[in-house]
């Protein structure tokens, strides 16, 4: 049995992994398709690349395509900050035992990539200056 999800939406500067198991056939450009361009560094060198996936697509839970939300357009939260999820679900950054660590409810943590990926993308809602104030 397969399961559709809807194709989610991703923000520009915001960090996924993209992994890809299949043969290249053949490679041509289709107009009617959407575009998820990337660039990856490697000992100095950029690559740069596309996904195209077909407008109004689903994706299907065992499709060879998978893209993984890692980190907010934004940068990581910072303790001290306020972020909110795709669900308008707020999210506040505390210090955690090795990172900085969200909770919604004030009692449970989640780790940032955990938000990110299930419930992302994350925007900030307020953020502390560079020097962590106000």
């Amino acid at each position: 049995m397969t399961t559709n999800q809807p194709l989610p939406v991703y923000e520009p500067g915001e960090t996924v992994d993209i992994t890809i198991r299949a043969k290249v056939v053949e490679t041509t450009r289709q107009e009617d398709t959407r575009r998820l361009d990337f660039t990856y560094s490697a000992s100095g060198a950029l690559i740069e690349g596309t996904v195209l996936l077909p407008p109004n697509a689903e994706l299907a839970t065992n499709t060879p395509v998978t893209i993984e939300r890692v980190a907010p357009a934004a940068g990581m939260p910072k303790p001290g900050e306020l972020w909110q999820d795709a669900r308008d679900v707020l999210w506040f950054a505390v210090d955690g035992v090795r990172m900085c660590e969200l909770t919604c409810d004030g009692r449970s943590r989640s780790e940032v990539a955990y938000v990110q990926r299930n419930y992302g993308p994350l925007r900030p809602v307020h953020q502390l200056a560079e020097d962590g104030g106000q």
